[in-house]
């Protein structure tokens, strides 16, 4: 089990919102206040840690941080809650609150590639007492602790229950914190335990200014931006997305909550009673099912795809269960993490000498099929992949979500060759492309 705690004196309400978008069955979420009497929502999603200077600093918690060296702040409050107050958590992630996380799966992602080490830190500067690179800081380690001494940036730290435990028997043998960029690594070096430096934290720096990233890699986090505005702004850019609905007649009530990022191929009656905005609607002749909507937007747009796109038929819910807000969100963030979401079904098989003839929508018409002239194992192996599946992974319904750098993977000219094979309203080829989808993009 996994806590993240962010230190924050007054928490801004997008780290708020995106605490709680990082609360899940295997992370506990925390905000740990630097001031016990700031007013704090109820959320089912983060524990607020509130807890009296005195309270800590009878105990030894205290002045670990250069600005407040008589009293406890954020981070010795949080030291002394998962030390003495809540002790079951394996991992625990300190984080402050100006460090820039890029997406809801950064920690998890980081978490699953190093699982053995005690700490992980920026770096691991050793200063045995002989040699070391010079810093302003060592001298405050005087008095307080035996070289070897250690050092690292702490903005954002990983820290196991062995080495929380370390630190707590130092603070009740000694009534005092060492100074924080001191901290945890010399605790470790001294208690023999594994610290590691992950290429992910290499954008933990210190600086006045702040950061100016221009390219976002997800699995890293950064520090300094202090401005809390730009993390959404950057989250919101990086995860650029847009939805794209191959609509015949059905209802587009539910894509409300997401209508800005619409873009809706409409092949049926126009759309006249909406009380919402969508961000495009492209008027297109109803031929090809919504196989042809998917590569004509990829066609037409090829150059300037966004970072994700989602591909959807009109009412989602007839080939998706759940809500679908929800699902859209967990395709969205599968896709950025992985390049293609993950809600396909594996036990589909199809004979090499499939045809399809006559199909039955989910509103029980029924539709004759224009013959494509091939049998699909033929058209997967002259149009698709020169290998032909023996269980096949499909996207049911056609819904899934593909990162941009999945659809680039194919040249333009690929995609207008699909297209051009959609002349009548239900064309074979849009059923063989329901079980394709997975193998042009991955």
């Amino acid at each position: 089990m996994y806590a993240v705690c962010i230190l924050s004196v007054i928490p801004h309400y997008i780290t708020v919102n995106f605490a709680k978008e990082l609360s899940n069955v295997n992370y506990k979420v925390f905000i740990c206040l630097d001031n016990e009497n700031i007013k704090t929502e109820k959320c089912s999603e983060i524990e607020y840690i509130k807890i009296k200077n005195e309270e800590c600093e009878k105990l030894g918690y205290f002045g670990s941080v250069d600005y407040c060296k008589t009293r406890a702040c954020s981070r010795d409050k949080a030291l002394y809650y998962f030390s003495c107050l809540d002790t079951k958590y394996d991992y625990i992630w300190f984080i402050e609150e100006d460090v820039f996380i890029p997406y809801v799966n950064t920690l998890m992602n980081i978490d699953e590639k190093y699982t053995k080490y005690d700490l992980l830190s920026e770096s691991n500067v050793i200063n045995d007492g002989n040699t070391a690179e010079h810093w302003q800081h060592w001298n405050k380690n005087n008095g307080k602790i035996n070289h070897p001494w250690a050092k690292s940036m702490v903005c954002a730290v990983r820290v196991s229950n062995k080495l929380m435990k370390c630190i707590k028997y130092f603070v009740t043998q000694h009534q005092y914190l060492l100074f924080d960029e001191m901290l945890f690594n010399t605790i470790a070096l001294h208690n023999n335990l594994q610290t590691f430096c992950p290429v992910e934290l290499e954008n933990i720096i210190f600086q006045f200014m702040d950061l100016k990233i221009k390219t976002i890699k997800l699995d890293n986090l950064y520090h300094p931006i202090r401005d809390i505005n730009v993390h959404q702004c950057l989250r919101e850019n990086n995860a650029c997305f847009k939805i794209i609905i191959a609509r015949y007649n059905e209802s587009i009530n539910w894509i409300k909550p997401i209508s800005k990022h619409v873009i809706l191929y409409n092949k049926g009656q126009s759309i006249s009673d909406l009380t919402f905005n969508i961000q495009k609607t492209v008027t297109v002749e109803n031929i090809g099912r919504e196989s042809h909507t998917y590569l004509k937007y990829i066609f037409d747009n090829y150059e300037t795809l966004p970072n994700i796109s989602i591909f959807c038929q009109g009412d989602i819910t007839d080939h998706y269960v759940g809500n679908p807000i929800v699902n859209i969100n967990k395709m969205k963030n599968e896709a950025q993490f992985i390049g293609i979401s993950s809600n396909w079904r594996n036990d589909l098989h199809v004979d090499y000498n499939f045809k399809i003839k006559e199909t039955t929508s989910a509103k029980g018409m029924k539709y004759i099929c224009s013959d494509t002239g091939y049998t699909f194992g033929d058209w997967f192996i002259k149009y698709v992949n020169n290998e032909f599946p023996k269980q096949f992974i499909w996207y049911t319904g056609a819904v899934f979500a593909v990162r941009k750098s999945n659809i680039l993977r194919r040249n333009k000219q690929f995609y207008e060759t699909l297209l051009k094979q959609h002349k009548t309203q239900n064309p074979e080829v849009a059923h063989f492309l329901e079980r394709s989808w997975y193998y042009i993009f991955n």
